[in-house]
């Protein structure tokens, strides 16, 4: 019988493929405690330092983004800033809070006794004592 044309596909050169039990024997099953433990273990190692890195650099990036358009575009920031001055509710927080900081890190009492004349010293105390309430009007307001 004359040959195929699938037999002329195969070639003699061409090894076989491997059977399963061939296979088996060739493969090296490694013991507990060898290297592909230590493979899982730096992997694993690895991808967790990756995704720490990514988290890092995509807060700083953000952070970046943040400072170009809006910190140094000066128009955008004085914008932003006038807004937020303009508005009354933060501006009273602010002020406030400045107070507070005012009061709990100097001595306002000894401050003002200090720059009063002699015969007034004993109203340090009540001036320093006396903050304007949130409730009073302001001044051409």
């Amino acid at each position: 019988m004359p040959p195929s044309s699938s037999d002329k596909r195969r070639s003699p050169a061409r090894p076989s493929r491997l059977r399963a039990p061939e296979m088996s024997a060739e493969i090296a099953t490694p013991t507990a405690g060898e290297q592909p433990v230590k493979k899982r273990r730096g992997r694993s190692i690895a991808v967790w330092v990756a995704l720490v890195l990514a988290g890092l650099l995509l807060l700083l990036s953000s952070y970046a983004v943040w400072v170009n358009r809006v910190a140094l575009n000066t128009d955008v920031f004085v914008d932003t800033s006038t807004e937020l001055i303009e508005d009354d509710a933060i501006r009273e927080a602010v002020a406030q809070r400045a107070v507070d900081e005012l009061y709990a890190n100097v001595d306002v009492e000894a401050a003002i006794e200090e720059r009063l004349p002699e015969d007034v010293k004993s109203l340090a105390g009540p001036t320093a004592a006396a903050r304007i309430p949130r409730t009073c009007a302001r001044p051409g307001r």
